[in-house]
């Protein structure tokens, strides 16, 4: 054991110096403090609040008119305005990874003194995700995630009582939020542990207050992302429960996704009161990550319902999805939909590959040819095609694509071959019984408090007690989160070089 005592200051000049070396080498040989003019300053700016402000409200736009902006904060700025922007070339991917490099390198370097502006850079770092979740790398969102929440942690904003003691106190417990609401995406998403837990996490709910007022609207959407997040910890708890303490948790969660829906369409309407569609990007998002959580819910607590209740929510979850996403493509939106997008968009896929042998039945299908309700067929191309567009910025969703057709071809297969349905059926009911007695689905149009307009599949919700029992290949997807459905096998690395 040392018996030194605590270093001098000389002591810790001296340490210091090697680093502040090398620092000020690797920027001059790096050019990572260079900014771009200010004409594309203001631009990534403009993007960032106009189109992803509602999903990551940690910048003030203080933050930038300031005498003297942080750099390091500057350089994400840019890489953010990079991301926003339609790619058009590989040369917009390049500078996209440029501006990504350099703040990547002021990050490492410690260039950045003040704790809270470097976490701000660590939440815009998130976006970066060029890699499927199969390939392990410290260079991904997952990994500044949790280097964000370490250094949160560290800060003490999962504590409500550090707040008070704050210059910006609300900038810190919208960032805070966000971890927390992006840490419960990503476990589910993924199927890994959550970082914080919320038991330790005693912040006071956001309000319109913590927000600058110009953002109305966007600060709305993100109090509602946030009430979200905490119905996925819930969700989450409830999977990791013993059954004689799950099924009354798996309950209240769903009463908790039903008074979440009504009070979002308190706030946004799909549609006026002419029946004329309101358009709101962020909402729709959100939106589609409520209809995930519901296809979530009853792919993880399906056992307690009547197979058939919990078959047709979710294909109603799923067509609404679909529709959403659709009416975004139409606004050429499609391009600011974040990552986490891409595991609705595969969560979505499912229910739809589910139903395509009941169509063949004559279950579920379009009446007739003057029926407009899309079959499942139409729906997945429709998706297929919204998910081929994304591959030139998140490559990853080449991957998702290549696996969705996959499957299409195997429930194709699997209909003109009843052998293999009848003999999954068989090994699950065996390996799998269902506890008794199901819970009840009360007040199921609560749940999806939409015009019918938004989706023909909402008609299903009037008769979905009725409907017969049909074994379904969703119910075999035992590895649902994103990494567990995609193995390395189903990678190829190249396409992703």
């Amino acid at each position: 054991m040392s018996n030194h005592g605590p270093l001098t200051s000389d002591s810790t000049a001296t340490l210091g110096s090697f680093s502040t070396s090398l620092e000020r080498q690797t920027v001059i040989a790096t050019g990572a403090d260079q900014l771009p003019p200010q004409s594309i300053l203001d631009a990534s700016s403009a993007a960032y609040f106009k189109y992803l402000y509602h999903r990551i409200p940690v910048m003030d736009r203080q933050d930038i008119t300031t005498p003297c902006p942080s750099t390091l904060l500057l350089q994400s700025l840019c890489f953010v305005g990079s991301f926003l922007r339609h790619p058009k070339s590989m040369k917009d991917l390049q500078k996209l990874e440029e501006h990504y490099a350099k703040a990547k390198i002021l990050f490492f370097l410690n260039h950045e003194k003040e704790p809270l502006t470097t976490l701000k850079t660590l939440c815009f770092f998130t976006l970066w995700n060029v890699r499927p979740p199969s390939v392990v790398t410290i260079d991904c969102s997952w990994n500044w995630l949790g280097l964000a929440m370490r250094l949160a942690t560290q800060m003490g904003l999962h504590r409500e009582s550090t707040h008070l003691q704050r210059s910006t106190p609300s900038c810190a417990r919208r960032i805070a939020w966000y971890l927390y609401a992006q840490d419960k995406m990503q476990a589910a998403c993924f199927g890994r542990p959550q970082m914080l837990r919320t038991q330790e996490f005693d912040l006071r709910p956001l309000s319109l207050a913590d927000f600058n007022g110009c953002e109305n609207d966007q600060a709305h959407s993100f109090i509602l992302w946030t009430e979200l997040a905490k119905i996925y910890a819930r969700m989450l708890s409830a999977k990791d429960s013993e059954f004689s303490s799950a099924s009354e948790e798996v309950f209240c969660v769903l009463e908790d996704l039903r008074t979440w829906a009504l009070n979002t369409s308190a706030v946004f309407r799909i549609c006026d009161d002419q029946g004329n569609k309101v358009y709101h990007r962020e909402f729709y998002e959100y939106l589609a990550c409520y209809l995930t959580c519901i296809i979530t819910y009853f792919h993880n607590f399906g056992k307690y319902f009547q197979l058939s209740v919990a078959s047709s929510i979710s294909l109603v979850a799923s067509s609404c999805i679909i529709a959403l996403y659709q009416e975004m493509d139409y606004h050429d939106d499609i391009n600011y939909l974040t990552a986490i997008n891409n595991w609705s968009m595969m969560a979505a896929s499912l229910p739809q590959l589910d139903n395509i042998p009941r169509e063949n039945q004559g279950i579920n299908a379009p009446e007739n040819s003057s029926d407009h309700r899309p079959s499942s067929l139409e729906a997945l191309d429709t998706l297929l095609d919204i998910l081929r567009q994304r591959g030139f910025k998140f490559p990853g969703s080449k991957a998702i694509v290549s696996k969705i057709e996959h499957l299409k071809l195997e429930v194709l297969s699997q209909h003109n071959d009843p052998s293999s349905a009848s003999s999954s059926s068989a090994h699950r009911n065996m390996t799998e019984p269902n506890p008794e007695p199901h819970l009840t689905v009360l007040r199921v149009h609560e749940l999806f408090p939409f015009p019918k307009t938004l989706s023909p599949r909402l008609e299903l919700l009037d008769a979905i007690e009725a409907e017969d029992l049909v074994d379904g290949f969703f119910n075999n997807f035992v590895d649902w989160p994103i990494a567990n459905i995609f193995g390395f096998d189903d990678i190829d690395l190249l396409d992703y070089a």
